[in-house]
């Protein structure tokens, strides 16, 4: 009802300028009875304190901070808009959640303090966006990290989690924010609000946090229930990995794909709708039985996928008001639920791949509008060139040979390239453009990507006899290939529910 319209609200600063934002007056008001966020982008005037009671005029919106599009906020249009009444108010005590709290339930929340509490996992304390990951779960499954919740500040907001680690347990003070992916995070103020707890302190918190807050005040999507409402067509020999309703109209969805190690399936998907917006970037899901499971927690964009044991790579950029970020390498452990930065240099850096041994890496590099294929010796970090003009990379079972995609001036073929003797052979190259292909677990056959018969298509190549296969007998739009074992590959595919991953 009220939102682009010009409104004025008078509360209580929950954060003191300069410390959610260095460039930008950011900071969140209460009443004692709501929370609001206010963004003042392109100035920092006046300087608000922490306790100071304000009166603010700006436009009501959802859209404000970069990361932040889905919380109300107010866009004041200059200083004079922030009138400073007085200091030295005293903020209300924080709502204690569980972070396995509706969401509905949260959206009450929004903008408002609130207290978490449970045990840390992905903990960065290097990147410009700090924080962890925090399980505190209602069922005190503190190693149930898809019930957690993210913890985010900056690197300039003088909080201090050194001493902290992966297994920490923790008790967080904040202000709840709901981001761009449609999730909610907690934001603290100041260092204060991380503070360090024993396990039992931790189930002590879980006898006073909110229980209301766990049932849901209205129907919630469930993300482990099937779209049942229409049915997905297939053509014969093919199978769905996901069943997702998606937009015909949204020139993203095909750019969802797969990755498996035979065992499990990891997917990057774009969520298309939230609560207030429609538009979310992309995360990385693990999938069972075709539903979509958990979400890896990573505080940021992320794209290719690529598994091998138990360790899942990706693409990922974390984003602070530069929607133009650099992309990184990052690592996934599943099984201990760790994740690491493998990359740091100033380029975007995609496609990921590792070695049998683990010991090194090969990505694409986009340095100055090309495109390389790096490798990375995950010891040192030494990093060489493999080749010019080229990018998707992927290894043989036995690490001896590299196959990726080559623009010769005019469209992309495919070569080998080995790693011994440095050795360079075309093996696909022709008017049409071939692209993005993925070596067989036993180094039979490579999938690729091709023009042929004049749609983008998923083939396989025999490396015995050279001979070449449609993935689909008919054609269809098909692409991102993966495979989940030597006779069975997976692919992303144009249905009539939009774009899904299939296998045959």
């Amino acid at each position: 009802m009220f939102l682009d319209n010009i409104v004025e609200v008078e509360g209580i600063a929950m954060v003191s300028s300069g410390l959610w934002h260095d460039s930008a007056n950011y900071f969140a008001l209460t009443d004692k009875s709501a929370g609001i966020l206010i963004y003042a982008q392109g100035f920092k005037e006046p300087l608000v304190e922490k306790g100071d009671l304000v009166r603010v005029k700006g436009t009501l919106t959802t859209v404000g901070y970069t990361t932040d599009v889905n919380s109300l906020v107010i866009r004041p249009a200059s200083p004079d808009d922030i009138e400073i009444i007085r200091k030295g108010e005293t903020l209300p005590d924080p709502a204690i959640i569980f972070t396995d709290s509706a969401k509905s339930q949260l959206r009450n929340l929004e903008g408002s303090l609130v207290m978490i509490f449970g045990k840390i996992s992905a903990y960065d304390n290097e990147t410009i966006t700090r924080g962890f990951w925090l399980t505190g779960p209602s069922d005190r499954d503190f190693d149930s990290v898809s019930s957690g919740m993210r913890v985010k500040f900056y690197d300039y907001a003088g909080i201090d989690i050194s001493a902290l680690g992966d297994g920490s347990f923790v008790a967080v003070q904040g202000v709840l924010i709901q981001d761009n992916e449609g999730e909610f995070y907690v934001r603290p103020t100041i260092d204060e609000d991380i503070r360090e707890q024993t396990e039992n302190r931790i189930l002590f918190l879980t006898t006073i946090a909110r229980k209301d807050l766990l049932t849901p005040t209205e129907e919630e999507p469930e993300t482990t229930k099937k779209e049942e409402s229409r049915d997905l067509v297939l053509p014969e020999n093919v199978e769905a990995i996901t069943w997702l309703l998606s937009s015909d109209n949204d020139f993203l969805s095909s750019r969802i794909s797969g990755a498996s190690n035979g065992k499990e399936v990891f997917a990057c998907l774009y969520k298309e709708k939230g609560t207030r917006t429609k538009n979310y970037p992309p995360a990385i899901y693990e999938l069972f039985q075709g539903n979509v499971s958990s979400k890896i927690p990573f505080p940021g964009e992320a794209e290719f996928p690529y598994l091998k044991d138990n360790v899942l790579l990706f693409a990922g950029r974390i984003l602070p008001d530069d929607q133009n970020a650099d992309w990184k390498i990052y690592s996934y452990d599943t099984a201990t639920k760790e994740i690491k930065t493998l990359t740091s240099e100033s380029y975007d850096q995609i496609e990921p791949v590792i070695s049998p041994k683990k010991d090194f890496l090969l990505y694409s590099e986009r340095r100055d509008g090309k495109w390389f294929v790096v490798k990375q010796d995950l010891s040192s970090g030494e990093k060489t060139t493999v080749a010019e003009d080229a990018r998707s990379p992927t290894l043989s079972p036995t690490g001896n040979d590299l196959a990726f995609q080559h623009w010769n001036g005019k469209d992309w073929d495919i070569v080998t390239f080995n790693m011994r003797t440095g050795k360079t052979t075309g093996i696909l190259s022709s008017s049409f453009n071939e692209f993005s292909p993925v070596w067989s677990p036993h180094g039979t056959k490579l999938l690729f990507v091709a023009d042929y018969r004049g749609e983008v298509e998923v083939f396989i190549m025999d490396l015995f006899d050279y001979t070449i296969t449609a993935a689909t007998k008919d054609i269809f739009l098909t692409t991102n290939p993966f495979w989940l074992d030597e006779s069975t590959l997976g692919f992303t595919m144009k249905t009539n529910l939009g774009w899904n991953i299939v296998k045959t």
